[in-house]
Formats: structure tokens, C-alpha cells, sequence
């Protein structure tokens, strides 16, 4: 383990062998290399710890020149929570808005909570191209004055995998430190 959101698998050619498995069909994301990749996890948790259970998770495949692989395995977050999935299940519609600094975040956060908005948000950065995210279950007019752009739903997908969860409860959590 690298920490507790992070893990390295070092897999030899012969455990290449025992789950049936090539760099080819691990990047490939079909049934067996899924498969294969669950008991590569379950296996990891047995010996370190590591519980991807109910996570997203990132995975980085680097073949190495005797024929296994180095594979690095991030959790991004609970899956209810990137998919903005009710308790019930339900899906929920949500709006997502990018801010290029911390500041503006926070100045958009403290303005919806004036708003009394009451419901799910949800606040991710993303580390590589200082941006920082906020979704909502409703769509907040004039964002743009505090440097927020609204993006399209499919961003989702980006945050997944590109972005950490700053925080949950982000508007009344964030409003406070503007």
C-alpha cells in the first residue's frame, strides 16, 4: 500500500499466468480482465488492507520487460457519491460548475449558502490543472460572477477519474472559509 487511498500491485509472469491476464487485456476492460482485476483487489486486501469495495478506482498499467506488470490503483471516491445516487437509488440530475482558483470557490459557495440552498454538493480539485469543481442538485444562475463556469453533464466522467473529493456538504463546509 502506498496509503490508504493508493495502491502498488507488482505482478510477475507467472501471476500474470495464474489470473489469465496480459497488459493487452487489462487495458482492453473486457469481462475476464475485470474479472481478474476484482480478485487482483481481493488478494490485496487479504495481505494489506486495501479496500476498493464500493469504490471508483483509477488503475494505471505499466508492463515491465519480464512479462508482468506494475499496476497503480487509486480509489477516487464512493461510487454513490460520484454518481450522485440517492440513498433509494435514485439517479439525481446534477449541474457541475469549474472555477480556475480555491477563492472563487469559496466566494460561490458562501454566495449559494445566502441562497438557503439546502440540498447535496459536492466539491473536487483537480491537483494536475489547478481547477476545482462544484456540483449541485439545482442549477444556480450567475455563478459566471464569481469566476464559475457551468459545465456539460458528461464532466462527471472527468471528475472520476481526474479529480479528489474535497469535500461533501461543500456550500455550507466552504461558505465559512470565503
Amino acid at each position: 500500500m502506498i496509503s490508504g487511498e493508493k495502491l502498488k500491485v507488482m505482478l510477475s509472469s507467472a501471476d500474470m499466468e495464474h489470473y489469465a491476464i496480459s497488459c493487452d487485456t487489462l487495458s482492453s476492460g473486457n469481462a475476464q480482465s475485470r474479472c481478474a482485476f476484482r480478485q487482483i483487489l481481493e488478494d490485496a486486501r487479504g495481505q494489506c488492507g486495501f479496500d476498493a469495495a464500493g469504490a471508483r478506482v483509477f488503475v494505471q498499467v505499466f508492463p515491465s520487460k519480464e512479462g508482468g506488470c506494475e499496476m497503480f490503483v487509486t480509489k477516487l471516491g464512493d461510487c454513490s457519491k460520484i454518481n450522485l445516487q440517492s440513498q433509494s437509488g435514485n439517479k439525481k440530475f446534477f449541474y457541475a460548475y469549474s472555477f480556475d482558483c480555491l477563492n472563487k470557490l469559496l466566494e460561490a459557495c458562501a454566495a449559494i449558502q445566502r441562497l438557503q440552498y439546502g440540498e447535496e454538493s459536492l466539491a473536487y480539485a483537480d491537483t494536475r490543472k489547478k481547477r476545482y469543481f462544484l456540483t449541485l442538485e439545482t442549477d444556480i444562475p450567475n455563478l459566471s460572477e464569481f469566476g464559475g463556469r457551468k459545465c456539460r453533464s458528461n464532466v462527471r466522467y472527468y471528475i472520476a477519474e481526474h479529480c479528489k473529493l474535497i469535500c461533501s456538504g461543500a456550500v455550507g463546509r466552504l461558505a465559512d472559509l470565503a
